[in-house]
């Protein structure tokens, strides 16, 4: 059985991002490139079906820039077994479209049986990446996965899903398959340093994004602006007693109290 997990280098949630004047979104200085926080549920999910499976072996595919073979390292790091990357020049902003277009091309004829997602990136948020892969390739997928394991005769999943209101939804799914992880799956393990090492020293296939089919992108972004501040913060003066008063006079203007 062939494991496919795709995972996507983000920059850190916390770094300080700007908007220049053409309305493009910029990150002065160094910002820390990281591993989407679900991908790493998704590799984790792989390295436990391969421990708990003979026979299985899990690889990770990233598309970026050469700077994301970090991700590829660490991925190795927690259990997989090799790595691949779509090289993208730096700075090509790619839509789900043509991600996921990338992507469907470099699974074809590799013999993959299961290719794991994170539910969406931490960056964009628009988990559409995973369920136009599958489309793509014509595989069953599903979403929002809270819980998976292989059936008794390894030809496909039992899968739980979240949904709204809390409800959970069982399904299976035979394989191949595409399944987007939510967090909360597993707890994804520190990488080894015999496996960081090991990582180190692999080779890492490269293909460059420009040999796979790659459509015109659906969506074009025409500019960024940032949120308009639409209301004014209060803030009470005086001491303590004068402080509670004017709380509960504004309590009581608006009909709270």
């Amino acid at each position: 059985m062939k494991i496919l997990v795709c995972a996507k280098q983000v920059p850190d949630p916390q770094a300080h991002v700007e908007i220049d004047q053409n309305g493009s979104l910029t990150r002065p200085g160094q910002p820390r490139w990281q591993m989407n926080r679900y991908d790493e549920f998704a590799v984790e999910a792989a390295v436990a079906i391969k421990k708990a499976r003979p026979g299985v072996t899990a690889e990770v595919v990233s598309l970026g820039p050469p700077r994301t073979a970090a991700v590829l390292e660490r991925a190795i790091g927690m259990g997989c077994d090799q790595g691949a990357q779509i090289i993208t020049p730096e700075g090509l902003d790619l839509d789900a479209r043509r991600t996921a277009a990338c992507l469907a091309g470099f699974a074809q004829g590799r013999g993959y049986d299961l290719i794991l997602c994170g539910v969406m990136s931490e960056d964009a948020m628009q988990a559409q990446v995973g369920p136009m892969l599958a489309a793509l390739l014509g595989w069953p997928w599903a979403t929002a996965v809270v819980a998976l394991e292989l059936d008794a005769q390894g030809r496909g999943l039992e899968l739980w899903r979240e949904a709204e209101g809390g409800e959970r939804h069982g399904l299976h799914a035979p394989l191949p398959a595409v399944v987007c992880v939510q967090s909360g799956l597993n707890k994804p393990r520190y990488p080894s340093l015999s496996n960081l090492l090991r990582a180190k020293g692999q080779e890492h296939a490269r293909v460059d994004w420009a040999d796979l089919p790659a459509p015109e992108p659906l969506v074009q972004i025409s500019g960024l602006a940032l949120p308009q501040r639409t209301r004014q913060g209060l803030f009470p003066q005086g001491d303590a007693t004068a402080k509670a008063q004017a709380l509960a006079r504004i309590l009581r203007d608006k009909a709270l109290i």
